[in-house]
């Protein structure tokens, strides 16, 4: 929930998702690999439900174009 919180600062902060690059800023690159790990866990669909709801509801765009995989 920390790092949910942490992202949803960050958007609001500056209007853009955090990024994972090796070149983003030292605070927001760790925030950035939690949200790509995030978007690996709904892909492949091992993230639960309640975890969906509540980064939908902090981070809307938090998926960007992906949804879980409906062939596993």
């Amino acid at each position: 929930m920390q790092q949910l919180t942490a992202v949803a600062a960050h958007v609001e902060r500056t209007g853009r998702l955090p990024s994972a690059s090796r070149n983003a800023d030292p605070q927001e690159r760790p925030l950035g690999v939690w949200l790509t790990n995030q978007r690996r866990d709904h892909l492949i669909g091992s993230m639960p439900v309640d975890r969906v709801a509540r980064l939908d509801a902090l981070v809307p765009t938090w998926a960007g174009k992906s949804g879980p995989r409906r062939d596993r």
